[in-house]
């Protein structure tokens, strides 16, 4: 009777003796608490199933937690009351005093990952033990050792299992995490540190994924980090996306020579800072560096070098393209920054939400963690994401497009909300894009249409045009001209690219050198978003040129930037007329399109 007394003894304890060990109720509560009374505490949670924890209670509140977070409402402790009551959880999980309790016994600033994995840990046992209480009753129904092995294999397997490896008692992560999680989390992480808009965060979590899928892109996306003024985070996000992208090379100014040495031998993820000092630098240096960053931008970039010593000098073909995150106050050079994303940081205001401190060591490991996850996420979706061909928002241009195609790729095999909010994200950065870093002539196109739509006219004398572009306080055209205002030569010379040319016109009683909309709407249509703000235009004021999209980089970026002369007879017929047309009334709007319709037939 002992010895059978005491095997039960032993059977009966093995799962009491378990769940002593895995079952930690204070580490529960400890992550818990520390989610209300700390923000960016969740990030370190968000690879965490509600499963993970023993429990009931406890799940609902990480439940209700993680509903907050997806909506990115607060995570704290009157807002997570307020939506368990919402949901008519609150008394199941000791009402509002047993919420306000978590936040009691919680260690001062507690490394949140460690008991993260703690939790996970204890999860991935309860799981083990569960399959083990399997082996019993298969072989009681008579199943094949073969069958038991499958099931459990297939049990481990699950993508949404607790369990991927086990090493000396510690989870490793999660075969085939899901992608929107991932994001979710790198989006999460970087927000910790750096004060961006949701859509910039979407746009940098994409493409840090991105870096680690490298490989299965024909071409990489730069992105541009600017300021207008110093202390506003660009540095700051370039630490934080050397921890989480693949082969982070943080780096200041450096050869050229370095740089393609560099990129051929290890393909790394180039972190530039200070572009600013280095484009206004040697002007040779900035032109090599210049041609490095255009070339780099599709497989199969190089920039050849004389190598060797010598009469045994030779070129030799090194390639450029690699991942690169560009960071610096004012603007890119217009090929670079026509290959890039822009990521326009401010300066955080008085009053504003701070960010946590970054320090790195202390922040390192939950990064490796997140790293962790992305590579498992990657890897095995690299030939899907080769062969990914994703719809691409209509209103970007096809530069554009180079650049958004591999993220949405990421954003589709992701799935969720994330194939929807990449795209939006993508149009609301590109679409905000400031006049000033329109190329010179498309401004001039915006400005000219814009002109052309207020007076609702079809033609302008080159004189009334002039004093109309002169007289908008936000363009460059009164100074244009070595500090004086635009004149008639230099703006022909502006516009002969697009092949328009000023023409014989005959306004009312006045005739003289001018432009009609006929000429004009065709580059209109090719450089500029339309005027009427249908294509997901960020603001209802089309006409403004702040909403001018730099799809019409074409002209300046891909497409010769040389000038067409002017001969000497287009010279010879500048307008010498003082007399000024003066906006075309409403009343008088038939009587001119019934003339402009006269020419017409006569030109025919």
């Amino acid at each position: 009777m002992t010895k059978v007394k005491s095997k039960r003894s032993r059977d009966e304890t093995v799962p009491a003796e378990i769940e002593n060990l895995v079952c930690r109720i204070s580490t529960e509560r400890t992550i818990l608490g520390s989610i209300l009374l700390w923000s960016g505490a969740y990030g370190a949670t968000v690879s965490m199933e509600v499963e993970d924890f023993h429990v009931p209670s406890h799940r609902t509140i990480f439940q209700r937690m993680r509903a907050l977070a997806a909506t990115y409402r607060p995570i704290d402790t009157t807002t997570v009351i307020e939506e368990l009551d919402r949901n008519g959880e609150l008394d199941h999980v000791g009402g509002a005093a047993g919420i306000a309790g978590l936040i009691e016994g919680v260690p001062e600033r507690p490394s949140i990952g460690h008991y993260v994995k703690e939790v996970r840990n204890a999860a991935a046992l309860r799981h083990l033990y569960s399959l083990s209480e399997s082996i019993p009753s298969a072989l009681k129904r008579g199943d094949g050792l073969r069958d038991l092995i499958g099931h459990i294999e297939r049990e481990l397997a699950a993508p949404r299992s607790v369990l991927r490896s086990i090493d000396r008692g510690t989870v490793v992560g999660r075969i085939a995490p899901e992608g929107s999680a991932v994001l979710d989390e790198t989006v999460a992480f970087v927000r910790r540190f750096v004060s961006l808009t949701l859509e910039q965060a979407t746009v940098v979590a994409l493409w840090i994924v991105h870096t680690h899928a490298f490989d299965a892109s024909v071409a990489t996306p730069y992105v541009a980090i600017s300021s207008a003024e110093k202390r506003s985070g660009k540095t700051r996000l370039l630490e934080v996306l050397s921890l989480l992208v693949l082969k982070p090379w943080l780096t200041g100014r450096l050869t050229a020579a370095v740089l393609v040495r560099k990129i051929e031998g290890e393909s790394p993820t180039l972190l530039l800072d200070e572009t600013d000092a280095a484009f206004n630098s040697d002007p040779q240096y900035a032109e090599a560096l210049r041609g490095v960053l255009n070339n780099g931008y599709r497989r199969g970039g190089v920039v050849s070098i004389c190598v060797g010593k010598g009469a045994d000098i030779e070129a030799k073909d090194f390639s450029t393209f690699s991942p690169k995150a560009l960071a610096g106050i004012g603007h890119l050079p217009d090929t670079v920054a026509d290959r890039s994303i822009p990521i326009r940081l401010k300066r955080k205001a008085p009053g504003e939400s701070d960010v946590e401190r970054f320090h790195q060591r202390s922040v390192k490991p939950q990064a490796d963690a997140i790293q962790e996850r992305i590579v498992a996420w990657v890897e095995p979706r690299l030939a899907e994401l080769s062969d990914a061909r994703p719809d691409l928002p209509p209103s970007l241009s096809d530069r554009q497009h180079d650049c958004v195609e591999p993220l949405l790729a990421i954003a589709d095999a992701a799935g969720g909300e994330w194939p929807e909010r990449a795209r939006r994200a993508l149009v609301a950065i590109f679409s905000s894009t400031p006049a000033e870093d329109l190329s010179i002539r498309v401004k001039l196109l915006a400005d000219i249409r814009d002109i052309f739509d207020e007076r609702r006219v079809d033609r302008l004398l080159t004189r009334d045009l002039i004093d109309a572009l002169v007289a908008i306080e936000t363009s460059p055209w009164i100074e244009f001209n070595r500090g004086k205002a635009l004149t008639a030569i230099a703006l022909s010379k502006l516009l002969a690219p697009f092949e328009i040319y000023p023409k014989a016109l005959r306004i009312d009683s006045v005739t003289g050198k001018g432009y009609s909309r006929e000429s004009l709407e065709d580059s209109w249509r090719r450089y500029l978003r339309p005027s009427d703000g249908t294509a997901s235009a960020p603001c209802p004021e089309p006409s403004q040129p702040s909403q001018t999209s730099n799809d019409a980089a074409e002209a300046t970026f891909s497409k010769t930037s040389q000038s067409v002369s002017v001969t000497a007879q287009q010279n010879a017929n500048t307008p010498v007329l003082t007399r000024v047309v003066t906006h075309v009334s409403p009343q008088s709007w038939p009587e001119h399109k019934q003339h402009t319709v006269e020419v017409l037939k006569g030109r025919l």
